[in-house]
């Protein structure tokens, strides 16, 4: 899981300068295209997100996830999200379409070990038009003991200015009991540069009310 989403954009922009690359490249000449193809490779960039779980009852715990991109290649891994003392580990396929209005999609098939263990296909999702930006993961665990479950997380976001946002969220989670569960809420959230922060609070006010704050570098 990346809530914030705020650094996934810059990767699908340099996914369009690859393929514009690769365009220029096929009207080369064979000499100077093998030059050009020695020379330029996909730039790659490295994330990272870090996440505190503060539920009103229970334990609190961290999670973790680092990511790359190179061109269209996505790969990424995770500690304690599909369950607690479980990683798992991603490779997907980055694809986008639009300009002012930017639907970027990432499908990905991943394993699970640990706790839970299985195969779990995945999507992220991001949708950006103007100041507004909705971004969702979801993922499906085949789970080796049978208990196969999906969970997904959403979030729609208005950036008044480039450094701070502010939304809503939704997740379908079964962290709060055995019995899967919708909990809404709603977040903030500041940028600056390669770093983010933001807090969300799901289900304020309620029994099964929690808090998780975020911390993103993006390399």
């Amino acid at each position: 899981m990346t809530p914030g989403g705020v650094a996934r954009a810059p990767g699908f922009n340099r996914v369009r300068a690859f393929t514009a690359a690769l365009g220029l490249c096929s009207a080369l000449p064979a000499s100077a295209a093998d030059a050009s193809e020695e020379e330029e490779l996909p730039p790659v960039s490295v994330g990272a997100d870090t996440l505190y779980f503060r539920p009103r009852e229970g334990w609190d715990y961290l999670y973790g996830s680092v990511r790359a991109e190179a061109g269209v290649l996505h790969l990424e891994v995770r500690y304690n999200y599909e369950d607690l003392h479980t990683g798992s580990a991603f490779v997907g396929w980055n694809l986008g379409v639009g300009e002012r209005l930017r639907l970027e999609l990432t499908p990905m098939l991943g394993g699970v070990l640990g706790a839970t263990q299985g195969v779990a296909p995945g999507l992220e999702l991001a949708l950006s038009y103007g100041k507004l930006a909705l971004w969702s993961e979801s993922e499906y665990v085949l789970a080796r003991s049978d208990a196969d479950f999906f969970y997904t997380w959403t979030e729609l976001s208005l950036w008044p200015v480039e450094w701070a946002r502010a939304g809503v969220n939704l997740q379908w989670t079964r962290s709060t009991g055995a019995r899967p569960v919708a909990e809404r809420g709603f977040h903030l959230g500041l940028a600056y540069r390669n770093v983010s922060v933001a807090a969300y609070v799901f289900e304020p006010g309620g029994d099964d009310a929690s808090t998780i704050f975020l911390f993103g570098l993006e390399l």
